[in-house]
């Protein structure tokens, strides 16, 4: 059975709190207040994907196929920088001109990638075509000096926030990888950039981009998920997306027996939430167990199958705010929303405008301090209030695909939309 484990954060702290990254610290919890009227105060074209947007010094940095990190003023949307990736570094000659025509044909020109397709599968490893996500659908993270980004096949990027100069660019510590497995986001915690692959979990060193270690995991399904650094006690521990335990040396301290591949948020306060098969296989469910001693994960409880109240799949990551866990599914209901302690519904499912179609796992629900940010992928956003009622406090329609997970900061919420962005 094929079951999706979602790491949620229980408390604020992580133990990289000066990083800014996929959900801000991972868990999609912001301490800043939002307006509730839903009005953009600005909007910009960007280009295509499925990239999240993150706020560190006052900009905002994203990205955009086929291989541009930009930086705009988070007040005003004005560029402040664009920086195109070469993949120099990544590749050996034959790969790096194969990747220099890749960049430049267009994603329409069907016939031009099916002669790279061929090409490619000489050369990557078998890979010869963006998956679906494109190029650059990992979330930056940074430090509020650097930025650092994962995209292509595997490749990583060092750049300096203040004018998007390269520092270096590096290839995965395991070379060019599948679809979908470059969707993985990088985490940051002290000098080290974390990094997943299908059954390993790699750690680079952030200023060089050398390997430091790489330690075999569970293998997720895509490999398209992003492992989390939470503080447990005095030690600080890494989780990856199926469910392994280690310290930052890499090594494995234990394992929750649950296993998955989509885009998990953090845990912390001993706790792990998962959510059960996400592709509809098996029962649509969510359980919690407890980790305060990692060697010996006991379930806490476990709720009914959605399926049976209407509900449907989910491949997106549930939130944990105030007492709640909130999860995205495909079915018209949309937002289901759990006691933390007993698992049980406080109250019935949100009906939420828009749909979330096929197998699409972004984006991922957020929390304001004033509201319960709920994004569906065909373009709404709705808020709700934050005390578990499920109260529909404001919607707006985007008139495009939402791709990336929510962002707040400084009073102002930010989505990345499929070829732009918004700021509210």
């Amino acid at each position: 059975m094929l079951r999706l484990i979602f790491l949620i954060a229980l408390t604020t702290s992580l133990c990289a709190a000066d990083a800014v990254g996929w959900r801000g610290d991972g868990s999609g919890r912001f301490a800043t207040s939002i307006p509730t009227t839903l009005a953009p105060s600005w909007q910009v074209e960007l280009g295509r994907s499925d990239s999240s947007p993150i706020v560190v010094q006052g900009q905002v940095v994203t990205m955009a196929d086929p291989n541009r990190v930009i930086c705009l003023d988070a007040k005003t949307g004005a560029e402040v920088w664009s920086a195109e990736l070469t993949g120099a570094g990544c590749c050996d000659s034959g790969q790096l001109a194969w990747l220099t025509q890749a960049l430049a044909t267009p994603r329409s020109d069907k016939a031009a990638w099916k002669q790279l397709g061929k090409e490619g599968k000489k050369i990557f490893n078998n890979i010869g075509k963006p998956s679906e996500h494109g190029l650059t659908a990992a979330t930056p993270v940074s430090d509020g000096t650097h930025i650092w980004v994962h995209w292509g096949f595997g490749f990583v990027a060092c750049l300096k926030l203040a004018d998007g100069g390269i520092v270096w660019e590096a290839g995965h510590p395991t070379g060019q990888l599948p679809e979908l497995a470059h969707d993985t986001s990088p985490v940051l915690v002290g000098g080290t950039i974390l990094l997943m692959s299908r059954d390993r979990i790699n750690a680079l060193d952030a200023t060089s981009g050398a390997p430091q270690w790489s330690t075999k995991v569970p293998k997720m399904g895509h490999g398209s998920a992003t492992p989390v650094v939470v503080t447990q006690g005095d030690r600080r521990l890494i989780i990856t997306p199926s469910g392994t335990v280690l310290d930052l040396a890499g090594n494995i301290l234990g394992q929750v027996a649950v296993a998955g591949d989509q885009s998990p948020a953090p845990y912390e306060g001993g706790f792990v939430v998962a959510n059960g098969d996400g592709y509809g296989r098996e029962p649509q469910f969510v359980e919690c167990f407890d980790l305060s001693d990692p060697t010996n994960p006991v379930s806490r409880w476990k709720t009914q199958d959605r399926r049976a109240a209407n509900g449907s799949t989910s491949t997106m990551s549930p939130l944990v705010a105030a007492g709640h866990v909130y999860l995205i599914d495909k079915s018209p209901q949309a937002c289901w929303v759990y006691d933390l302690q007993t698992g049980q519904q406080a109250t019935e499912p949100v009906a939420i405008k828009g749909k979330v179609p096929g197998h699409t796992w972004r984006p991922s629900p957020a929390a304001a301090a004033n509201a319960i940010i709920v994004p569906i992928y065909t373009g709404s956003v709705s808020l709700l209030a934050p005390d578990g009622s499920g109260k529909i406090l404001a919607q707006f329609d985007c008139q495009t695909p939402i791709s990336g997970s929510p962002f707040c900061a400084d009073g102002h919420l930010y989505l990345r939309t499929k070829k732009g962005l918004i700021c509210f």
